[in-house]
């Protein structure tokens, strides 16, 4: 063999070792958990939506959270989810955001872990019709309040070699139209945060950035409501405004009932965008970005990084009913504007394939297990079960189902008791009591049966938990667990046990070879997903 054909072969072996290596460790270091218990965690935003998801979460883990509120009943909420503090807090003007700053450095002390800026407003309105005082409102709140606070509390995180993750939006990425003042405030977010990291990483502090989607809140819920508060303040300030012509109030009419229906309809729970910012908090080694929702990672995505001018037509497509102008379209133009948008999308679906292995365009289409039915006897008694297992309700299911509901499960109508129940990797359990028709029969006693057999959790200490459920009295199949040689030499240990019905269910702490496959596989589609 020619030498310098033996050289490159090496050295081609040589990179692909040293890229898996690296992918491994840093996968392994994203799933790897942080010990937080007692660390102070200050976080702003809390009277609703991802701030109060995320108090919950970090007390679950007993971290001191101290949530920033902007009302008395936001700060009720916030300690009775399990704050340690719960002041109040107006980042509106500077001299609200100095008393907050002085607040803030007396609660933490010397040493702060993580500072979440979640905080936000939003003063949505078209460019003609959007009032200049709206634009000084949001900078102020989603701007300058977070630089300065971090300013101040900078000390406290270099002590504890600590953290800044910032609450951004998809709208720090992609500008889009009805939003100038809240898309400009996220834009500098974004380059403030992109300094502050390279500043701070010589004291290890590490900075995220979290750019949610559309998400069931407060805030995204009333978005285009809102535009009513700028139509209503401009025409207030110009009666006889020129813009009003264009944008007429029967236009803004027709505008907000429509892009309401259809902003409820794509508006996704907001639990993805919590476990992100609780990733950011707790995980040894966090990523600098979570694109967080499904559009944040398909159409955002594509207008993040396609071609700028096809990302302006999907844009102006966007505005619907249009502007009431004199000028007439191109012909042909919505017909583009339709084509270019699937060519983007097909794009991003190339990309996320071609990391995940391409599947044939005749399916399989399926991209995942969504939950896990479990049905039981006495609802309250086994989510009480499982959330000891580290779920936690996330919605209530309907109690009454008819119609084409109904016949979808194969009935003519019935009634239930349940909620879908999340784990903190999005592992989610649909548990339900079926009062109406009700089948009492037992499950299968053992294993070897045909359908649904076992649950299986993925467990950091098995001798721990199995302790644990011993001491709750739980039913295990074995006194020992069972083990499993890996190749490489490590070892997989399991044990199974019954839910209060008798479900079976499976605690698996991984060897090495598992570990790593696992690690590997979920890198792979946190890679697809973050857009990096």
């Amino acid at each position: 063999m020619e030498p310098a054909l033996l050289v490159t072969g090496l050295l081609v072996w040589t990179f692909a070792a040293l890229a898996l290596t690296g992918r491994l460790r840093t996968a392994l270091g994203q799933r790897a958990r942080l010990d937080v218990a007692g660390k102070t965690v200050v976080v702003t935003g809390c009277d609703s939506g991802f701030g109060r998801g995320v108090v919950e979460e970090l007390a679950r883990r007993r971290c001191r959270v101290i949530a920033c509120c902007y009302t008395e009943e936001g700060s009720r909420a916030a300690l009775a989810a399990g704050a340690a503090l719960a002041p109040r807090i107006d980042l509106s003007t500077e001299a609200g955001v100095e008393a907050a700053a002085d607040t803030l450095v007396a609660a933490c002390g010397a040493e702060l872990w993580a500072l979440v800026h979640n905080a936000g407003i939003v003063l949505p309105g078209f460019i003609d019709y959007q009032p200049p005082a709206f634009y000084r409102s949001t900078m102020e709140v989603n701007f300058f309040g977070p630089t300065r606070l971090t300013q101040r509390l900078l000390p406290a995180l270099k002590q504890a070699r600590g953290r800044v993750v910032l609450v951004s939006s998809v709208d720090g990425l992609v500008s889009l139209p009805g939003n100038a003042p809240y898309d400009a405030s996220k834009f500098a977010l974004e380059a403030f945060a992109d300094a502050l990291r390279a500043e701070v990483s010589f004291w290890g502090v590490e900075v995220s950035v979290v750019n949610p989607s559309t998400m069931r809140t407060p805030l995204a819920l009333t978005f285009f409501e809102g535009h009513r508060k700028a139509w209503g303040e401009m025409a207030r300030l110009e009666p006889d405004g020129a813009w009003q012509r264009d944008w007429p109030r029967e236009w803004l009419d027709e505008y907000v009932t429509w892009n309401t229906k259809s902003l409820e309809r794509i508006a996704q729970a907001p639990t993805r965008a919590v476990l992100d910012i609780v990733h950011a908090v707790t995980a040894r080694r966090p990523r600098l970005r979570y694109l967080s929702g499904t559009l944040a990672r398909t159409l955002f995505y594509a207008l993040w990084v396609g071609p700028e001018s096809w990302a302006a037509r999907v844009k102006t497509a966007m505005i619907h009913p249009a502007p009431r102008t004199r000028l007439s379209t191109r012909g042909g133009r919505g017909w583009l504007v339709v084509v270019l948008g699937a060519l983007v999308l097909a794009g991003v679906a190339l990309v996320v394939t071609s990391k995940q292995g391409a599947a044939s365009d005749a399916g399989p289409h399926v991209t995942g297990m969504l939950h896990v039915n479990v049905n039981c006897s006495d609802f309250t008694r086994s989510k009480a079960f499982y959330e000891a297992l580290g779920f936690r309700a996330l919605m209530d299911v309907a109690p009454d189902g008819e119609g084409g509901v109904a016949r979808a499960v194969g009935m003519e109508r019935y009634r239930v008791r349940g909620a879908l129940l999340v784990h903190a990797d999005g592992s989610t359990i649909d548990l339900l009591e079926w009062e109406q028709p009700r089948d009492a029969r037992p499950p299968p006693d053992a294993l070897n049966h045909l359908g649904l057999a076992r649950i299986a959790l993925v467990t950091r200490d098995l001798d721990a938990d199995v302790a644990r459920l011993r001491a709750r009295g739980v039913e295990f199949l074995s006194a020992q667990p069972g083990e499993v040689r890996d190749p490489v030499g490590g070892t997989t240990r399991f044990i199974c046990f019954k839910d209060p019905d008798g479900t079976v269910l499976e605690l698996v702490q991984l060897g090495t070879t598992m570990s790593l496959l696992r690690s590997a596989s979920s890198a792979a589609a946190e890679g697809a997903r973050d857009g990096r």
